[in-house]
Order: C-alpha cells, then sequence, then structure tokens
C-alpha cells in the first residue's frame, strides 16, 4: 500500500513537472509575431529601385526601324528570373504582339541587359523570384509614317 501511494505521489509531481515545464517553455518562446517577422519575404530590388528600372528601359530601348516604319505598336511581356546572387536569368518572351517579333526581340536584348538586381530573400536565405515586366512601345506622333 505504502509503494502505491509513493508510486501515485510520484507521478502527480511527474506530472506538476510537466505542466511547469511547458508553462515555463511557454514563457521563454517569442510570440508568434516575432516568428513572422523574422521569416518575413524580400522582393528582389532593381539597384535605385522601380523608378530606376524604368529608366534603365527607356534609355536602352532602341525601336526597331522596320518596326516604326510600319506603325507597329503594342505592349511586350517578357517573363525572367531574379536568380539568388541578383542575376538575370532564363529570359524569355511571355506574351508578344500579332508580327511584333522585332519589338518582342528588342524587349528580351533590354532586359538581358540589367545589372545583377539585389536578390530575393525568404527566411534570411536569398531565393530566385520570377518576374514577367510588361515592356510598351508606342511611337511619338511625328515618328509615325503617313500612308
Amino acid at each position: 500500500m505504502k509503494k502505491n501511494i509513493i508510486a501515485i505521489f510520484s507521478l502527480c509531481i511527474g506530472l506538476s513537472s510537466v505542466v511547469i515545464a511547458q508553462t515555463n517553455h511557454e514563457e521563454i518562446l517569442p510570440p508568434a509575431e516575432k516568428v513572422i517577422i523574422a521569416d518575413q519575404e524580400e522582393m528582389p530590388q532593381y539597384p535605385g529601385g522601380d523608378k530606376a528600372l524604368f529608366e534603365f528601359i527607356k534609355n536602352n530601348i532602341q525601336y526597331p526601324n522596320e518596326a516604326k516604319k510600319i506603325g507597329l505598336e503594342g505592349k511586350v511581356y517578357v517573363k525572367f528570373v531574379i536568380d539568388v546572387t541578383g542575376s538575370v536569368s532564363n529570359v524569355e518572351l511571355a506574351k508578344g504582339i500579332e508580327n511584333g517579333k522585332q519589338l518582342e526581340e528588342e524587349a528580351i536584348r533590354v532586359v538581358k541587359l540589367m545589372p545583377k538586381w539585389t536578390a530575393g530573400m525568404q527566411g534570411g536565405k536569398p531565393v530566385s523570384v520570377a518576374f514577367t515586366l510588361p515592356i510598351s512601345f508606342y511611337l511619338d506622333p511625328k515618328d509615325k509614317v503617313k500612308q
């Protein structure tokens, strides 16, 4: 009988230690919000930000002469990846323009010229991130050839 009481008493002490340990464990862990903040994602950044990216494209696009001659205009979508080093890779056409091969090739050429970006981060580690960038080709009215 004494052994049963000691065993039950020991079991009760053991369970209370587990409850105390669990309570202390919760106090040691940071709140869930802090864990989420530490695990935030950061998107890749073009050097100088979006404004600098659009300036780069504007300064490097060369409207193809043949496209100018026929008055070809429109929007080309280029897909690419900013890899873990910040380099531009896997550049390809996502959506083009009917009969706009020259504009599509020019958009791809310019995206391939982009300098390294700041890589995207997830959980404190660099990650590859895919983008689709629209590039618009519109002629100045004075550049349009009258037909």
